[in-house]
């Protein structure tokens, strides 16, 4: 990185960034720049270790978010940005909050409320489900006959996807009941946009209880047992000549 900045990734240059300065400020940032290996960014207990070895703009930019901003503005990544906030080493710090992940100020540990859910991370279940019964879009889409075409489709699928993760967080804490009726929900929306076998849950009726079940499980199982060593026969003595 550059000489010069205050702080990079341990820390981000803390000059505060305002409306008149803030274009003038992001064409100043490269578009990507080299970090040492062992480079972290740290604002008040949240320290984060970049999985890469390069920092483009865009994260730069959400660094200097955090250092700048963060708790006074919370800081929320969306669905549709993936694992973009592991790739910034935030996986500790971020849950699951219906159709986003929310930054804390503090590791997260798995409890009551908090899941942790392969292929997902953390879910906060109650406030996830709070979201989730206010959404009024799974019924617009479950009413529909098909998507309008296949480049766009991943804006139902997004909330097949949230609803399959919210029910086996649902599952994992023993609500089947709540568990089922989101489950069913996200299923119609697959139903209605024809994507009920792209999901794998075109023959389920409920999200299956036991979370090794669920349609979010890791695809890899470990490999079976292997079978004990077959014992060494045992030597017969020689026949002795009469």
């Amino acid at each position: 990185m550059p000489s010069g900045s205050e702080s990079r990734v341990r820390g981000i240059s803390t000059r505060p960034c305002n409306s008149r300065t803030a274009a003038k400020f992001a064409d100043a940032i490269p578009l990507g720049m080299d970090i040492a290996e062992n480079m972290v960014f740290e604002k008040g207990n949240i320290t984060a270790h970049p999985r890469s070895r390069q920092l483009m703009r865009a994260d730069f930019l959400v660094y200097r978010m955090l250092k700048d901003s963060y708790p006074t503005r919370p800081l929320y990544f969306s669905r549709t940005s993936g694992g973009y906030p592991y790739e910034l080493g935030l996986e500790q710090y971020v849950v699951t909050q219906g159709m986003a992940k929310k930054v804390v100020d503090h590791i997260i540990v798995p409890g009551k409320d908090t899941i942790l859910v392969p292929g997902e991370g953390y879910v906060d279940v109650p406030r996830s489900k709070a979201l989730w019964d206010q959404f009024t879009a799974t019924k617009s889409l479950a009413k529909r006959n098909g998507w309008v075409d296949d480049a766009s489709v991943g804006i139902p699928d997004l909330y097949v996807i949230s609803g399959l993760t919210f029910a086996e967080a649902l599952a994992r804490t023993g609500q089947m009941a709540a568990s089922d009726s989101v489950f069913l929900q996200a299923k119609a929306v697959a139903k209605a946009m024809r994507r009920e076998k792209a999901f794998g849950i075109d023959k389920m009726i409920t999200m299956p209880a036991a979370p090794a079940d669920t349609a979010l499980s890791p695809l890899l199982a470990p490999p079976p047992a292997a079978a004990p060593p077959a014992a060494a026969p045992v030597a017969k003595p020689p026949l002795k000549k009469p």
